[in-house]
């Protein structure tokens, strides 16, 4: 066990503390910057958080060219636009501001920005053209606590193919520790509405679980994952009653960026080849679709990874028996997972009416890669397992 474990790393810089948003001017005007491209969506602007941050930038004696054109699941075209309005605004750095849309689609228009040739982010996707060291800042500031963005290097760019299909397609960005950083400032995540925020909050839960049941995981891997499940438990429910919890908020937020940092080095697995799909297919959001299956990838990968399983059932307070055998465990921790998600609105069968209509998700997680970082094979009939399991609970 852990023979192929990745290293333990962060990929860059990063501050935490309510109101360290702060220092984001300075920061920037430190590393030289004139003009800086904040990338956002409209939804940022609309609350109000746009104008909180260009100010602070502003206040530096920066000048902030906005982007606010940033989707959901951020398609191909939304990359290659916001690089081209870049490029011609001569910016000399970029501050990603939002969720997990905003950060990737930043990540990626910095490794068009910071390369030769044209500005189509589809070479680098699909022809793994050689990056650049990059020379132009990027600050990353989330304003939800579920993507755990801030702490990887890659970027989740949606391929739309000819039939209309969203095919997710990871962006392995080059970090630059000079000039990259994030700046996690839980306050900005304060408000964010109860459905947006439980579906990034079983975002953190499932990148601490499957980060910790990988091929690639380590016990430095799994106690980061482990602190950050424990955070997320805490939380969680804290969350649901009540958007405005600031502490809640900050647990969940150094949760998501605990839950990031596992990611980026241990990976995730299986359940996210089924989130990517149920996204893809039925248009959820993406925490939502990774957090419905959880339970039954718990049960799935437990003879596995037992030690990690038997961890992470504890913190939701479900103990071994005496004689008690993995399976068993998993699967009274299993049921006990499906109620606590369904008890916050993350229920399956509140997306896809049957298992025979889910079934339709399965081309797409065969397709998807992160199943082959899990530590079991996948196949047709143990998709099927998954679903009808999750339809049990």
């Amino acid at each position: 066990m852990f023979r192929n474990q990745n290293p333990y790393s962060v990929s860059r810089s990063m501050y935490f503390a309510n109101g360290i948003r702060e220092i984001i001017g300075e920061k920037l005007k430190g590393m030289g910057c004139k003009k800086i491209y904040v990338v956002c969506d409209k939804g940022i602007e609309k609350v109000g958080i746009l104008k909180k941050v260009v100010d602070i930038i502003n206040a530096a004696g920066i000048e902030a060219v906005i982007y606010n054109g940033v989707i959901a699941d951020p398609p191909i075209h939304i990359v290659d636009e916001a690089a081209e309005i870049g490029k011609e605004a001569g910016v000399d750095g970029i501050v990603a501001l939002g969720g997990g849309s905003p950060i990737d689609t930043a990540k990626a228009v910095r490794v068009l920005l910071s390369n030769e040739g044209p500005l189509k982010v589809e070479r680098y996707i699909f022809e793994n053209a050689q990056q650049a060291r990059p020379e132009m800042p990027l600050i990353i500031v989330p304003t939800t606590a579920g993507t755990g963005s801030e702490a990887t290097e890659g970027a989740m760019i949606s391929h739309i193919d000819e039939n209309g299909g969203h095919w997710k397609k990871i962006l392995e960005c080059v970090s630059n520790r000079e000039k990259d950083m994030s700046v996690i400032d839980p306050e900005l995540t304060v408000g964010t509405p109860k459905e947006i925020s439980m579906g990034c909050a079983f975002d953190v839960l499932t990148h601490a679980m499957e980060s910790s049941m990988s091929i690639v995981t380590s016990p430095l891997i799994q106690a980061n994952s482990m602190t950050a499940i424990r955070l997320f438990f805490k939380s969680c429910k804290n969350i649901y009653h009540d958007i405005n919890d600031l502490q809640a908020r900050n647990d969940m937020s150094l949760a998501c960026t605990l839950a990031g940092i596992s990611i980026n080095r241990g990976y995730v697995n299986c359940g996210h080849a089924f989130g990517h799909a149920l996204g893809s297919v039925f248009g959820v959001h993406h925490g939502i679709a990774c957090g419905v299956f959880a339970p039954a990838v718990i049960e799935f990968y437990a003879e596995a990874i037992p030690d990690a399983v038997s961890s992470i059932a504890e913190i939701f307070g479900i103990v071994p028996e005496k004689g008690e055998e993995i399976n068993s465990l998993s699967e009274r921790f299993a049921r006990s997972l499906h109620a606590f998600s369904t008890d916050v609105g993350v229920d399956l069968r509140k997306i896809v009416k049957n298992k025979e209509e889910c079934f339709k998700i399965i081309p797409q997680v065969m397709a998807d890669y992160s199943w082959r970082l899990g530590l079991k094979e996948l196949d047709e009939q143990k998709c099927k397992w998954i679903i009808e399991r999750t339809y049990e609970y």
